[in-house]
């Protein structure tokens, strides 16, 4: 939204995006800096990442529109409602705070109401969170819904981390996440949804990482004969700068292996570290291959059961026998506590 304002207005304002509208009906971009005798001095961009200074007479100019400041703030809060999934308390304080700092800033704006909507927004989330409570799928779950649906509310959630990041193309970040699925929710019913996407992510690095491993004499062999081809008083320059990303290549390999990361951070250049996620893929694929859901323990199912009979009051022999239940389809310890504290007596 734009709206006309005197040139010495613009001046004081100082705003980042001005149009200047010459009498000759040509209009120029840019951002008007200061006033220099009968010039205005404009910064204008030649390129996308270069800019310029241009001189305008001030009996060309017609006018200037300028950006509204308000509109501007206003556009960096507008995506925080409708809320994405899974935020936190000190999200919720974060975006709060920048939605509050606007109303600040411009009281009077024609998006303040808009901008109250949204606090209203993220007001009544932030308080269904502070209850405990999440957001997932764009809806928000309450804190007795969680607690009631736990463990197969975060199978679901966990899920959803390797599904985000391999529709966003993050391999590793994908397989990580994966391995987290793995080990908390293995008798989950999002766990087996989840396997066949997996498992092709997997074979389809392995192919990956396979011709990466029968390239690799060839790519260092090709470094080293364009090195030879780099200007003499450059080449020591570019030897230490290749020295020093091989090293930083070693190290981020030796942190990971210390802290028993099993799909290490992969490069064309890092040998062992694709060495090692070759093996592991070998035996993961080899492993989900033989997977079969219907030999595995329902999770879910313990899970809903344990919860719903802990909660009728039921009597001791019943209890222990939903709780062994869900110990015995793989539960968590961390699950299994949450059910222990409805039992009777706990």
């Amino acid at each position: 939204m734009k709206c006309a304002l005197p040139i010495l207005a613009l001046l004081t304002l100082n705003l980042a995006a001005d149009t200047i509208r010459l009498r000759d009906k040509t209009e120029i971009e840019g951002t008007v800096l200061r006033e220099e005798g009968d010039d205005y001095v404009v910064e204008v961009m030649v390129t996308a990442t270069i800019k310029e200074e241009k001189r305008i007479p001030k009996s060309s100019v017609l006018e200037v529109v300028g950006e509204k400041k308000d509109a501007a703030a206003f556009e960096k809060i507008e995506d925080l409602v409708p809320t994405a999934d899974l935020l936190t308390l000190q999200d919720y304080d974060s975006h709060i705070a920048m939605v509050e700092g606007f109303q600040k800033k411009f009281p009077n704006s024609p998006l303040a109401r808009k901008a109250a909507r949204m606090l209203e927004v993220l007001d009544e989330e932030r308080k269904a969170v502070l209850a405990g409570g999440i957001k997932f799928n764009g809806r928000m779950i309450g804190g007795a819904e969680r607690r009631a649906q736990a463990y197969p509310l975060d199978a679901r959630i966990a899920a959803s981390k390797v599904t985000d990041a391999i529709e966003a193309k993050q391999v590793v970040g994908a397989l990580r996440a994966w391995e987290d699925l793995q080990a908390d929710y293995s008798a989950s019913e999002a766990y087996a949804e989840t396997l066949p996407e997996v498992l092709e992510l997997m074979r389809a690095l392995k192919e990956n990482v396979d011709a990466e491993l029968a390239s690799y004499p060839d790519r260092i062999a090709r470094q080293k004969a364009d090195l030879t081809k780099v200007p003499e008083n450059d080449r020591k320059r570019v030897e230490r700068a290749l020295a020093e990303d091989a090293a930083a290549r070693q190290r981020l390999y030796e942190a990971e292996k210390k802290d028993k990361i099993r799909w290490l951070t992969l490069h064309p250049l890092n040998e062992p570290a694709l060495k090692d996620v070759a093996q592991v893929l070998d035996q993961e694929i080899k492993k989900l291959a033989g997977f079969s859901a219907t030999s595995q323990p329902d999770g879910d199912a313990a899970w809903n059961e344990a919860w719903e009979v802990l909660s009728s009051n039921p009597d001791p022999d019943e209890a222990s026998r939903v709780l062994g239940a869900a110990s015995n389809a793989g539960l968590p310890d961390r699950y299994l506590d949450l059910l222990k504290e409805r039992a009777p007596g706990s």
